[in-house]
Formats: C-alpha cells, sequence, structure tokens
C-alpha cells in the first residue's frame, strides 16, 4: 500500500494506521489492507470521508465490529483494501455464511443480483456479517423481504421474528443488515 494513501488514512481519521486488517472476527491479520480503529458512532462518517479521497481501484468499509481475538477493542475497524468494485469488500473480509454451505462468492453472486436490479452500496463486510444500503428500492419490497429470509434466515429467526417485519424495516430504514450465525 502506498505511503501516500497511508497518510489520506491518516489525516482524515486522525488515528495510527494499522498496516493490516483483520477477519476471523479480529483473530487473523489481512495484511494486503490498511485500517484504524474508530469510534462506532463515527464509523460510518469516516467511511464516507475516505470514500471521497480514495483513487481508482480501492475500497473502503467497515470491517471487523466483534473482537474474539487478542486483540480487544473499543471500537470497529475501517478498511481500505484494493479492489475494483464493492464486491471485493466481501473478498477482503472473508465473508461466509459456513453454516448454511455459503461462501464469499455465493454472497457475491446474489449481491450483484440485488445491485443489477435496484442498487446497493456495501459499506460494511466481516467475517459473518454485511450490511448494505439500498440505492434503489425493489418494485416488489415485499418479495425482496422473503428472497432475504431464503437467502439469510438468521436475521428473520434469530432477529426481526417474521419477514412482514424485516419488510418494515428496510423500508423504514433503505439497509439491510444480513449475518449468519
Amino acid at each position: 500500500m502506498s505511503e501516500g494513501l497511508i497518510a489520506v488514512l491518516e489525516r482524515i481519521s486522525g488515528k495510527p494506521v494499522r498496516r493490516y486488517s483483520t477477519v476471523d472476527f479480529g483473530r487473523e491479520k489481512q495484511p494486503d489492507c490498511l485500517s484504524v480503529i474508530y469510534p462506532e458512532s463515527e464509523a460510518r462518517w469516516l467511511l464516507d470521508e475516505l470514500r471521497k479521497s480514495l483513487p481508482p481501484g480501492f475500497v473502503a468499509f467497515i470491517g471487523t465490529t466483534q473482537w474474539l481475538g487478542e486483540e480487544k477493542h473499543d471500537g470497529v475497524e475501517v478498511v481500505l483494501g484494493k479492489g475494483k468494485d464493492q464486491f471485493d469488500i466481501v473478498r477482503l473480509a472473508r465473508t461466509d455464511a459456513c453454516n448454511y454451505d455459503l461462501f464469499a462468492e455465493d454472497i457475491i453472486q446474489r449481491l450483484e443480483k440485488y445491485h443489477h436490479s435496484f442498487g446497493i452500496d456495501i459499506f460494511h463486510a466481516e467475517t459473518d456479517t454485511i450490511e448494505f444500503d439500498l440505492i434503489g428500492f425493489p418494485t416488489d419490497l415485499a418479495a425482496f423481504a422473503k428472497d432475504l429470509f431464503d437467502f439469510c434466515p438468521d436475521i428473520v429467526l434469530q432477529g426481526v421474528g417474521t419477514v412482514e417485519a424485516l419488510e418494515e424495516a428496510i423500508a423504514d430504514t433503505g439497509k439491510v443488515y444480513l449475518w449468519w450465525d
């Protein structure tokens, strides 16, 4: 990673830059990326500011938020890495749903379908979690909520309780929070 990118991340965040990010709930270092630890309540702001300054060929996202490794932080990881598009975020984070026999490329395939249908913006990815904003809304929000439930049952079964509640949450926030337990 270039010294220029390190300087940009340090200037915008005001935090020391780590010459790695983490995967597997912070248990493993990913040397291909840069990261800073930032207060969770301000991480989205930092991400938005960082994305404005990125040259082509790089992606930024919120990474590890749950620290199960030796590193323990009061904050979340904001990551900068090489990538041609937002789907490389899922690859860099090594997101999977192994309990459902879904791996990064399977997840990306579904996210690409959503993106081509109405547009999404992936802003958070880690071991078993992905968050994205809807750029446009699906024409049939009920069918989209059902598709999300089929893809990621835990968001209903361990989350909002019903597909209808999921549909309502998406309508209210314009965001989707996926996690596979």
